[in-house]
């Protein structure tokens, strides 16, 4: 998984077994709830019951006291121990929750940050608008070179995000860049504070002249997607273009080694038209990039979900 999200994910997490029985155990972690007595086999084998099919389950688990003593490994003093312990988990401090729910590109850090400004789920919930994601599962092999699908598609109405842009340039290209409205502008400088772990922005926009000092970063850059690239077009002279194009709603995307593509398209505050034409945008560009070496259905599933959300299948066909 990339080192920055919480937990593993995949285009119906929502509803696939081995991912909520993922959820389950991230959240009864010693980092997360502190939950002891669960084992992964007791975690499997109460789900295949239908006892335990997500987090909120844990919590009534209470209610099939007498399945749980049929259980291997368990007895009166084990099922009292993992009672009390998941009784004194609802006093645990809230970052720790936040963490435990497992949402993505929310670890230890964010969560902390999070429980520090806010009192409670409810208020966060209230203050938050989320982040509307599309999964398309492709009928590629990703692993050959001629069915790689990379591309580029600016949304009509934006991503909604306020997307934090790093310019790394020379002095004569400083100003262009800034009026563009990058973030932040430089190349020693902030290669330097790469190489010390700095990675707060959102996208990075360089020169051709300057890539052989950035190529040393990619061990970094690389599993952020971060590395500026010409494809995308973060790799170019144009350097007040391709940040402005950034800040209006450009993004890039790629197919991963499971063949999905994942792409944030819009916020739950977006009308339902915004968010139908950002997302239809986005997968008529991957149809048109359908690589010549693919066989068979091209567009297997799309589903659409919002940070917190279930994921909702979008019928393939309506996109033809």
């Amino acid at each position: 998984k990339p080192e920055n999200d919480a937990v593993i994910r995949c285009a119906n997490e929502n509803n696939c077994e081995s991912q909520l029985i993922e959820k389950i155990k991230h959240f009864i972690s010693r980092d997360a709830m502190n939950i002891e007595g669960l084992g992964e086999k007791q975690i499997e084998s109460f789900f295949k019951k239908g006892i335990l099919n997500s987090i909120s389950d844990i919590y009534s688990l209470y209610k099939f006291r007498n399945n749980l003593i049929k259980e291997k490994g368990y007895g009166e003093k084990s099922i009292r121990n993992l009672l009390d312990s998941i009784e004194n988990s609802k006093n645990s401090y809230l970052d720790k929750f936040i963490f435990g729910l497992g949402i993505r590109h929310v670890g230890k850090k964010t969560s902390k940050i999070l429980a520090s400004n806010f009192n409670s789920i409810r208020e966060i919930i209230d203050n938050f608008d989320e982040t509307i994601d599309l999964a398309v599962r492709l009928g590629v092999d990703p692993k050959q070179a001629n069915q790689m699908v990379r591309g580029v598609v600016s949304l009509p109405h934006g991503t909604g995000k306020n997307l934090r842009v790093l310019a790394l340039v020379s002095a004569d290209k400083e100003a262009e860049a800034k009026e563009a409205g990058a973030d932040y502008v430089g190349l020693d400088e902030y290669i330097e504070k790469i190489k010390g772990g700095w990675t707060d922005v959102d996208v990075i926009v360089t020169m051709p002249s300057v890539m052989g000092k950035i190529g040393a970063l990619g061990r970094i850059l690389g599993p952020r997607n971060l590395m500026p690239n010409p494809k995308s077009g973060t790799v170019t002279m144009e350097i007040g273009k391709a940040v402005s194009d950034v800040k209006k709603g450009k993004i890039d995307f790629k197919v991963d080694k499971s063949g999905i593509i994942h792409a944030s398209v819009a916020k739950v505050s977006f009308d339902a038209i915004k968010i139908s034409e950002n997302a239809n945008e986005l997968i008529q560009t991957i149809i048109k990039l359908k690589p010549s070496a693919a066989k068979g259905t091209y567009m297997k599933s799309v589903f659409m979900s919002s940070t917190m959300g279930v994921g909702v299948e979008i019928d393939t066909n309506s996109f033809v």
